[in-house]
């Protein structure tokens, strides 16, 4: 997410590293260490600004709106998981495990609703609307209109 709001081009070759210079082994760890966490503070943490301000620009209602049906997904899938078991009925262990299996693969586990195929992709779409509607209506504020972009 972060390289498509700030259009980084994915397929782009590495740029070529420094040098290699004459240091010893510690004055070569503290200059890692500073280049990695103070050198690298614009590329890792822009990315994160401009998504906390794209964020908060979609609004209260929307943001609202976002929890909640996050929340009423998992909640439906939990009630699914319900439903189908008492669809399915008591089995021995052996079947039992089968059915659990394939109910898994698309809502996820009775205790951590959070990896099913249905239901991930049902976030995943929850996040794009959400998304879209945050750029849109951050475009809105900035004066674009969404016929102009």
């Amino acid at each position: 997410m972060a390289a498509i709001i700030n259009g980084y081009e994915l397929s782009a070759p590495a740029a070529p590293g420094p040098a290699p210079s004459r240091v010893t082994s510690w004055q070569k760890w503290l200059k890692d260490f500073a280049s990695h966490f103070v050198g690298g503070y614009r590329s890792r943490y822009s990315p994160v600004w401009t998504c906390l301000k794209l964020t908060l620009s979609a609004g209260l209602a929307t943001l609202v709106t976002f929890v909640i049906a996050y929340q009423a997904i998992s909640w439906a899938g939990a009630w699914a998981w319900y439903g189908l078991t008492r669809l399915i009925g008591a089995h021995d262990l052996g079947t039992w495990q089968i059915f659990a299996d394939a109910i898994s693969l698309f809502i996820g586990s009775p205790s951590e609703l959070d990896g099913g195929l249905l239901l991930d992709a049902v976030r995943v779409a929850l996040l794009a609307a959400v998304l879209e509607t945050a750029v849109a209506l951050a475009g809105e504020a900035n004066g674009v209109k969404s016929a102009d972009r």
